[in-house]
């Protein structure tokens, strides 16, 4: 009891006297893991050596965490951290665990002299930057129970780099093995990840570019080409730092970012079509990226390499990343359609992201416990990938439906032809109306409207010879006679004019709400210097309120031509009804009269373009049988029909309807 008293109290002496000497730190069952404090030595290179000296004799210092020294040629030195920790035996039933965090240098790790761990390959060169961490197992036999322990890394920066070592510590197996997962799972896994993505993107969309015309748009070459300087750009994320040529890769690395950035922009450009003449911006903007990238070539190590990239690359990807979100905004403020809204709210995290991780590795020369560029340009890939997606998707729909009308265009073939064999008959029907018309023209202008010229010219010359002879009553039958067949002619030549007006569809139409016994009045009124020389009566059947939905004009003309055409066959001192009743959603009107009547087969003929339905009058008055024509088409106009009804010597009666107003 006394002899394990004394141990005790020696252990307690021994632990106070090695904690104000050096500094070292305890581990026991209460500690959930215990972070270390390290003591750095630079010194000539020498494998091993540094282990079991004093490090007070030796000329360490305290690390305080920052860069690491650089006072020695970078082809012939090393740097040695040492830290002291006293282990309880409380631990000695637990695996212990010394966690590491990503370290950019080859190195030799050591417990108590002996070496446990191995990173990189200190003779060709150092690791790469891969953000990888790993837990190493702290072999029970080399620890030191109730003791003092040294835990001690060897570092062999032979390319001059500075990067500070970060957090280093001991803990259970659980706390190490979560820590390290974590670290892994959102850096070095999930950026393998996405660079596998973003090659079979890169593949995708290169063999799309070249499948078919419709995709050779530089849009969609930029996007293979941003999704490959993507994979290219964390190539160092992906390989193994123990087998990975370091130099190599970093150049790699650093030469495809500004190419990255610089391909975002002029997709950005190209997708959104904010300029015209992009041919020459994206040569203009090419040059100082290029010369980034080509610089960055030029160096002939790693630690230069890196230097040139953070002097003039960085700086460049900050400036490129601004210009894309002001790109995407003025593309969201122009367009305000929700693809442009979706870039600009990627490309705004991506330009937060891109100050994280250079502020970290720029500034302060260490590594973020994630890189937020790669995860959010990814979302950035990702997003573009289901954009032009979605136009596919509708190129895709448009040709479905191109190849369906296709098909239905063969299966009808035989259809259509039989429709198109229709039209054409229909076409020659009309053209034979056509023909029919012209040469009613014709025939009008050739000799009905010739002719009452003749009459007048004849008539005229006869009144000079009368007026000159003072034969003052044969002067005025002559002038009767020029006076009527001036008027005729009038009514002729503005059925010419008005039918030709219709066929050239030069007459407006205008329907209104029209009292009809006020317009079958006027016409009474217009027509009335005619009735009056064969002492033919009018006589109107129609109800003071009914009203139609009528064009004024076109009215006007049917009404008066059928009103000529019946004073033209009636006999002297006759009637002329017309009546008015309601069928429905129409009315109905009735102008009939007692003359000398038509057979049937005038009747068929009546308002057939081409055939001569003319007949002289009951004082010999001739007619075109424009008139007729004229009232067919402006009734049918009006959605109504207009027929005759006749005998031989009982009269006619012409009917036809007006919708009802």
């Amino acid at each position: 009891m006394r002899n394990r008293s004394k141990h005790i109290v020696f252990s307690i002496l021994l632990i106070t006297i090695q904690s104000i000497c050096f500094g070292q730190q305890i581990f026991n069952g209460a500690n959930q893991k215990l972070t270390l404090e390290f003591y750095l030595l630079e010194s000539d290179f020498s494998e091993g050596n540094y282990l079991t000296q004093n490090i007070e004799s030796l000329g360490f210092i305290k690390y305080t965490n920052g860069n690491l020294p650089l006072n020695r040629p970078i082809n012939n030195r090393m740097i040695t951290l040492r830290s002291k920790i006293f282990i309880e035996s409380e631990v000695k039933n637990e695996n212990l665990y010394l966690a590491s965090v990503p370290i950019d240098y080859a190195c030799n790790i050591y417990l108590n002299g002996n070496l446990i761990a191995s990173r990189g390959d200190f003779k060709t060169g150092y690791t790469n930057r891969l953000l990888f961490s790993e837990n190493i197992f702290l072999i029970p036999s080399l620890i030191n129970y109730d003791s003092i322990n040294e835990i001690a890394f060897q570092l062999y920066p032979k390319l001059g780099e500075i990067a500070p070592i970060m957090e280093v510590f001991i803990a259970k197996a659980e706390v190490t093995s979560t820590y390290t997962y974590k670290r892994n799972v959102f850096n070095t896994t999930f950026n393998q990840a996405i660079s596998f993505s973003s090659l079979i993107f890169f593949i995708y969309f290169v063999f799309l570019y070249v499948s078919h015309k419709t995709y050779q748009q530089k849009q969609y070459l930029f996007f293979a080409l941003i999704n490959l300087f993507f994979v290219f750009s964390y190539l160092n994320q992906i390989f193994n730092f123990n087998f990975a040529p370091s130099y190599f890769l970093e150049k790699i690395v650093r030469f495809s970012q500004p190419l990255l950035i610089y391909t975002s922009i002029c997709f950005i450009i190209e997708y959104t079509n904010l300029f015209k003449k992009r041919s020459r911006l994206y040569l203009l903007i090419l040059i100082p990226f290029l010369a980034a990238s080509l610089y960055i070539v030029w160096q002939p190590n790693t630690f230069l390499v890196i230097k040139a990239y953070n002097t003039f690359a960085a700086p460049l990807l900050f400036i490129g990343a601004l210009v894309m979100l002001l790109l995407t905004g003025w593309a969201a403020f122009k367009d305000r359609e929700i693809k442009s809204i979706l870039l600009f709210i990627v490309f705004m995290f991506l330009f937060f992201a891109v100050i994280h991780d250079a502020y970290y590795f720029s500034v302060l020369h260490i590594k973020p416990y994630v890189l937020y560029v790669p995860a959010v340009f990814f979302s950035i890939t990702l997003t573009i990938f289901f954009l032009l997606a979605r136009e596919q998707s509708l190129i895709y729909v448009q040709s479905v439906e191109s190849a369906k009308k296709l098909a239905y265009l063969n299966e009808n073939l035989e259809k259509m032809v039989e429709e198109r064999t229709h039209q054409l008959n229909e076409n020659s029907i009309k053209l034979k109306e056509a023909n029919s018309t012209k040469d009613k023209f014709y025939s009008i202008i050739a000799h009905d409207l010739r002719n009452p010229f003749h009459v007048i010219i004849g008539y005229s010359d006869l009144l000079g010879k009368q007026i000159e002879s003072q034969k003052i009553e044969e002067a005025k039958a002559m002038a009767k006679y020029i006076n009527d067949s001036a008027k005729n002619t009038y009514n002729l030549l503005e059925n010419l004019l008005n039918w030709a007006k219709s066929q050239l569809h030069l007459i407006p139409f205008t329907p209104e709400k029209l009292n009809l016994l006020m317009v079958v009045n006027e016409n009474f009124s217009g027509v009335e210097y005619i009735a009056i020389q064969k002492q033919i009566r009018f006589n109107a059947t129609i109800p003071i309120e009914l009203s139609v939905m009528a064009d004024r004009n076109m009215l006007n003309l049917v009404l008066r031509n059928l009103l000529i055409n019946s004073i033209k066959y009636s006999n002297t001192e006759s009637q002329i009804k017309l009546k008015a009743a309601i069928v429905g959603n129409f009315v109905e009107l009735c102008i009939s009269d007692t003359g000398i009547g038509m057979d049937e087969g005038l009747l068929e003929k009546l308002f057939q373009i081409g055939e001569n339905v003319t007949l002289p009058g009951t004082a010999n008055e001739s007619g075109s049988g424009l008139g007729l024509l004229l009232c067919k088409e402006f009734v049918e106009k009006h959605g109504g029909s207009i027929w005759v009804e006749s005998e031989i010597g009982k009269g006619s009666s012409f009917k036809f309807t007006l919708p009802r107003a």
